[in-house]
């Protein structure tokens, strides 16, 4: 199953993630805050960039569920950071 079942199980954590980078907090801080680890972060952006089509320890193929989880995940990231550089913008206009 791989430890992307935890993203999916508990949404939660993206939901953290996303918020937490939305209020300027860089990625891999973010990351620390909701408890996911910098090694799964990157393996998740390697999924979502289509580097990976099986899991490193075990070498079972990636679910297209899964990956569609990680993109909307990257997805989700990208839009808290411009958000973020919008906010700031404002802030000093």
């Amino acid at each position: 199953m791989g430890q992307i079942s935890l993203l999916i199980a508990r949404p939660e954590l993206a939901d953290g993630l996303v918020e937490a980078v939305r209020k300027g907090i860089p990625l891999h801080h973010a990351c620390g805050k909701v408890g996911i680890e910098q090694s799964q972060l990157s393996t998740w952006r390697n999924i979502a960039r289509g580097r990976m089509t099986v899991w490193p320890t075990t070498g079972t193929p990636i679910r297209e569920e899964t990956r569609a989880c990680i993109l909307e995940l990257f997805r989700r990231i990208a839009q808290a950071q411009a958000e973020c550089a919008a906010n700031l913008v404002d802030k000093i206009s």
